[in-house]
């Protein structure tokens, strides 16, 4: 992974576990515990510089972007010694690697009104997004429901609760194609393309 910074056993367990790492070259740092950190990682998508010292109150930190990371490239950083390989690939998966993206976009075009419920229940992202209260909260906290339900369905994220949680959503055909495209790219990292229903869906016909 040519222009990487990823480091240590977590790394290395999640390239091999899961081919699709090879698409991609995002940088990981490792810093278990860095002052100011909220949760167990955080992405730093190209030109994302970070949260300015005071931002939170006073005594805030501030969260700024790691300089082993160019402005131009994708980065992830650790805090958690929790953090194991499924929750690195799922956080790489929809927050840098283009086909997960293209995968979670496709998806949250076909999500509908039970099933956003269903979200609001089970995905802590969703919720927060909404209660944020910005102009365009509700297509924010769609999409962070949809990378939440994505991540539990290919990656077992949030354990066997929120696995079989995935049964309440009684996804369609289409949704349940998107789905098992996503596991099959993960453990190929081969692209296995969008459903000629996907392709109209997407270009409006």
């Amino acid at each position: 992974m040519a222009g990487s910074v990823f480091s240590g056993d977590l790394i290395g367990e999640t390239n091999k576990r899961y081919p699709f790492m090879q698409n991609n070259s995002v940088g990981v740092k490792i810093n278990h515990g860095r002052p100011g950190s909220q949760g167990y990682l955080e992405a730093f998508p190209p030109g994302e510089t970070g949260r300015p010292a005071g931002s939170m109150g006073p005594d805030d930190p501030g969260l700024l972007r790691p300089s082993e990371f160019p402005i131009g490239a994708s980065g992830i950083e650790v805090y958690s010694d929790e953090v194991n390989p499924a929750d690195l690939a799922g956080d790489i998966f929809t927050h840098t690697d283009k086909v997960g993206e293209r995968m979670s976009n496709d998806l949250a075009q076909t999500i509908n009104g039970s099933q956003e419920q269903e979200m609001s229940r089970q995905y802590l992202d969703y919720n927060e997004t909404i209660k944020e209260g910005s102009p365009n909260a509700e297509a924010r906290a769609l999409a962070n429901g949809t990378d939440g339900l994505l991540r539990t369905s290919v990656f077992g994220q949030g354990g066997p609760g929120a696995v079989n949680g995935l049964d309440r959503f009684n996804f369609n055909i289409e949704q349940q194609n998107i789905l098992d495209g996503a596991k099959s790219y993960v453990n190929t990292g081969k692209d296995p393309g969008r459903s000629m229903f996907t392709m109209r869906k997407s270009l409006g016909l």
